[in-house]
């Protein structure tokens, strides 16, 4: 299905594709692990010795992962490994369980404190 995608898009849609996600998708992961991180540093402190902190950044760490995949399979469309869609597919379902779970962290700590 990626290759499809990707054979659609043609020369120009893959290199936006790469541009896309090395430039502007880059900032994000970041952007929401270090918000995700304070929201929780703000809920639990050094609860769990600060383990929860680590819970945003894990999840940005597979959001990094599904990016340089994405770009790997526009970038080498023709001669690409079988295992990268795969790898891109596995690194987003980790990381919106991760975010999920950093978000229900979150939610139950700000009730459970009360």
């Amino acid at each position: 299905m990626a290759s499809s995608i990707l054979e659609k898009l043609g020369p120009g849609g893959r290199e936006l594709v790469v541009t896309m996600h090395a430039t502007v998708d880059a900032a994000f992961p970041l952007s929401y692990a270090t918000f995700l991180a304070s929201l929780s540093a703000l809920v639990w402190g050094q609860a769990h010795n600060g383990l929860f902190l680590n819970v945003p950044f894990l999840a940005a760490l597979a959001d990094y992962t599904e990016n340089s995949a994405i770009i790997l399979m526009a970038m080498r469309f023709t001669t690409q490994p079988r295992s990268l869609p795969t790898l891109a597919w596995l690194s987003s379902w980790a990381k919106w369980i991760l975010i999920l779970l950093s978000v229900g962290l979150i939610v139950w700590g700000s009730i459970s404190r009360r």
